[in-house]
């Protein structure tokens, strides 16, 4: 049996009940659901990419320093933590210092996500997972490896440097 064509390596992988119902949506003769998987998250990293909200970096850090305690992955649309982030940056501002930490306002930050579509919230958290995946201990680099769309600020605050999420 030939590969195909562009396929590295064969994986065995485990779908949720929800994500096995939309796959099978897609069943017809000539179905191939590792293709239409393949697509699927080459669309949808592409999207986010496109939608990812524009953050100053401190905000950004916090979000990453936040998501660290969050789970990673869901298994339903009602369960994803993209959809309930602002409520944990909220509850960090006002209980565990956060907004002192990474000199941002940290209710601001939570009521922005919140107001957020659900595209954007997702890149959030994809930003996230990536930030800690990224090689090394350096935070502008982890956030460029993570794909985070920082915005320029005047006089930024460099004293992200001197915490750790």
């Amino acid at each position: 049996m030939g590969k195909s064509k562009g396929i590295k390596k064969s994986r065995c992988i485990y779908l949720s009940e929800q994500a096995l119902e939309t796959l099978e949506q897609f069943k017809h003769e000539s179905w191939n659901a590792s293709a239409i998987i393949s697509s699927a998250l080459i669309r949808y990293y592409s999207v986010l990419e496109r939608e990812c909200p524009q953050l100053k970096k401190n905000e950004w850090l916090a979000i990453c320093d936040v998501a660290n305690a969050l789970p990673k992955h869901t298994d339903s649309r009602q369960h994803d933590p993209a959809r309930f982030l602002w409520a944990s940056i909220e509850g960090a501002a006002e209980v565990d210092g956060l907004s002192e930490k990474w000199e941002i306002d940290g209710k601001e930050l939570a009521y922005k996500i919140k107001a957020m579509s659900y595209v954007q919230q997702c890149a959030i958290i994809e930003v996230a997972s990536l930030f800690w995946c990224a090689p090394g201990s350096d935070y502008s680099e982890m956030l460029a490896f993570a794909k985070a769309n920082i915005t320029e600020q005047v006089g930024q605050i460099n004293a992200a440097k001197d915490h750790q999420p």
